[in-house]
């Protein structure tokens, strides 16, 4: 292998740049530096998959986070504990219902956080893998003498 001068080697960037819009219409073009570069086709479609991955991903995690702070927001009632008191004090079984639906409406709740937190964590992951795909896309791949000279052709043109 040979070292290429820093122009070269942003020329061969542009070129790839040009050869990537290609690829990613269908045109035959980028055929020649996908392969000659050592890069696999199925790179930019990964890259793709986890885009679209991450925004379904944060989408489903503002979701389940709007859905439970709109619950927790929207809850007009008193929590269990001034239930209890209020309970001790005089016992009904208005009281009870009450409580009864502060307990189910903590649970829904907390399910609701869960499920947040879960999108989130979730969200993140992919988040990480992507930069992951995106950190070895980028990757410096060593020329070969023959993609060089498919190279300086190319750009000779």
């Amino acid at each position: 292998m040979r070292m290429l001068p820093r122009t070269t080697i942003l020329a061969v960037a542009a070129a790839l740049t040009a050869s990537t819009a290609f690829a990613e219409d269908g045109a035959e073009s980028g055929v020649i530096f996908e392969n000659s570069l050592g890069t696999e086709t199925g790179s930019f479609s990964e890259l793709q998959t986890a885009e679209h991955s991450l925004d379904v991903l944060h989408a489903t995690w503002q979701i389940a986070y709007t859905a439970y702070s709109d619950a927790l927001h929207g809850y007009e009632g008193r929590n269990p504990a001034e239930i209890r008191a209020d309970l001790d004090a005089a016992p009904s079984e208005a009281l009870h219902d009450e409580l009864r639906d502060a307990i189910i409406f903590e649970a829904e709740v907390a399910a609701l956080l869960d499920a947040s937190n879960d999108a989130a964590a979730a969200y993140e992951a992919s988040l990480i893998q992507s930069n992951v795909v995106i950190l070895s896309a980028a990757e410096p791949q060593p020329l070969s003498d023959e993609a060089i000279e498919t190279l300086t052709a190319f750009l000779a043109e």
